[in-house]
């Protein structure tokens, strides 16, 4: 995650901001935490096992949503205040 942000404060702002980029990748990181384990498609048992299966993959694309949007927002951040720099 940290990576992926340093990799777009380059692009977006031309700089540098591994201080920044670390500090929205941790929280950012820590999301993983509640990634559900994926499981294979399997013939279920019952219905709560098919709830539990679908919800570990609502969870997941709601994790990765979330990480992915507060990442742009993170850039788009900066990028925003560099542009207004520039016009000062």
């Amino acid at each position: 995650m940290t990576a992926q942000l340093h990799a777009d404060f380059r692009k977006e702002t031309g700089e540098s901001h591994v201080g920044k980029s670390v500090m929205y990748a941790v929280p950012l990181g820590l999301l993983s935490g509640m990634l559900w384990p994926m499981r294979e498609a399997i013939k279920f048992k019952g219905p709560k096992e098919a709830m539990d299966y679908v919800a570990s993959m609502v969870s997941s694309v709601a994790v990765h949503k979330v990480r992915d949007v507060s990442k742009d927002m993170a850039v788009n951040r900066f990028k925003s205040q560099k542009s207004e720099q520039e016009d000062e």
